[in-house]
This record gives structure tokens, sequence and C-alpha cells, in this order.
């Protein structure tokens, strides 16, 4: 027989001890007695030996409840318990199923973070590169699930992790985004992108409920360099002396015509 030490709830993170009581049923003495469960992998019995009728408790290694726990609802358990009989007859027994209901320690609040940074400050110029690095928070108490960063100026971002456990921080990478001449003249390099997940989490009843997709949101501005302007050197043309032109430009047209009539009357 198997059992643990608390049916649930229970939540990710925490603790689930296991004990298993193997009897002889039979005639005959067992021996090699050993119980194998591969979930706990380690089960310590204090004996080998088993003669008609007697018992032992075995205790398994503690088990930490996990994310995947949480999005089934339950933590589902089966061990079997293996002797040798007279003549080395081998006889096993599968013990009973063990059902620990997974949900969270409170009211499901889930909640997401989102930390983008630029890896330099600026101002840039045309052609610098600027690499972009993210950080996702599971910042509610629930865990994430299809973890994921949007960013429409660098295209595709993958995050290291897609599964959060509350609490739980990943990294996201993008290709580096290069500086344009449009940059340039705005200014500025301005980048936001938004992660989002789902949270399928287990209720008080063990039975997978779903939130909907949650997201959150960063931006980052960068400075670029500015436009370089014409000085304005010099000092201001006085007005006299487009007027002295237009003088000089009417009495030159006067000895002109006068020149040419001096030429017609001597022929």
């Amino acid at each position: 027989m198997k059992s643990a030490d608390t049916a649930g709830p229970v939540a990710a993170g925490d603790i689930v001890n296991y004990s298993f009581e193997v009897t002889n049923v039979g005639n005959v003495t067992l021996s090699d007695l050993v119980v194998n469960d591969p979930m706990l992998g380690s089960v310590s019995c204090p004996e080998t030996v088993l003669a008609p009728a007697g018992s032992m408790i075995c205790t398994g290694a503690p088990y930490t409840v996990t994310a995947a726990d949480v999005l089934t609802g339950k933590i589902v358990n089966v061990a079997t318990a293996v002797g040798v009989g007279r003549l080395g007859q081998q006889t096993s027994e599968v013990s009973d199923v063990s059902d620990v209901v997974v949900r969270t320690s409170a009211p499901p609040a889930p909640a997401i973070k989102l930390k983008k940074t630029a890896s330099k400050d600026g101002p840039f110029q045309i052609g610098d590169t600027i690499r972009y690095s993210f950080t996702v928070t599971n910042t509610g108490n629930v865990p994430l699930t299809s973890v994921g960063v949007s960013d429409p100026m660098l295209g595709k971002v993958t995050c290291k992790d897609t599964t959060l456990l509350a609490g739980d921080s990943t990294t996201c990478k993008a290709d580096p985004y290069t500086v344009t001449t449009k940059d340039i003249r705005a200014g500025e390099v301005v980048n936001t992108a938004e992660a989002s997940a789902a949270c399928p989490f287990a209720r008080t009843d063990g039975v997978l409920a779903k939130c909907p997709v949650i997201t959150a949101k960063d931006s980052v501005t960068s400075q670029t360099m500015k436009i370089p302007t014409i000085p304005e050197t010099g000092n201001p043309v006085p007005q006299v002396v487009p007027l002295a032109a237009i003088t000089m430009l009417g009495i030159g047209l006067s000895l002109l015509v006068a020149g040419r009539r001096r030429s017609s009357r001597r022929h």
C-alpha cells in the first residue's frame, strides 16, 4: 500500500513525502525485496526479507511539485514491490494509485512583466547597430506557458524558456538593429516590444482551467546623432550695394544709347 503525507492541495515547489507498506501475503518467505518507483527514484526499505504475514514500511525520496504537476492538476504516482520466493521465483505487486491534488496556494492571479534594454545609450549614427535584450518575469502566482516576445521592428525574438513558474524569469534575444537614415532624421530610435503568455492552472478540485492570454509592453528610446546645419557666417550685405549697382547699370545703358545715336548721325 502506498500513501502520501498530504492529499493536497499543494503548489509548485512544495514537498510531498511518500511511504510504502509492503506485506508478504503469501505462505513462503520473500527475499531481495525492493520497491521500484520511477517518479521518486530512490526508495529505502528497512529489510530485504519478509516472512509470511510480515510487513514493513519503506520511504521514498522527497518529491518536489513541478510546474508540469500544476498544469495537469494532480500528481499520479504508482510503485511496484518485487521479491523472490521459493526456488528463486520472482513475485511482484503493483501498489494502489496515489493521487495528490495540485493547485496554487492562493486564488489564481496571473501576471507578467517585460524589461527591455539596449546594448548602448547612443547617440547613434547611420549604420550603427543596437542589440536589444529582453527579460520576461512571471510576477503572478500561477505557472505561465507559451511565453514569448513580439517585436515588429526586430522580427523574430527567441526566449530561453517558454514555461515559467511563479517568480521565475527568462531572457530573450533577437538580431541586432541597424540605424537608418529615417532614424537620424527622427532624432531617435523608439522600439516597443510585447511579452505574452498563457496560464493554464488547476482548480481546487484538480480540474484544469485557463485564463485569457496575458501581455506586457516595454519601450526603449535611443538618441541618434543630429543632422549638422550650415552656420550663418559674415555680415549682412548693406542695402546700398544693390542700389548702387542699379544706378551704375542705368548710367551704362544711357551711354550705350547715346553712342549709337552719334554713330547713326555720322552715317
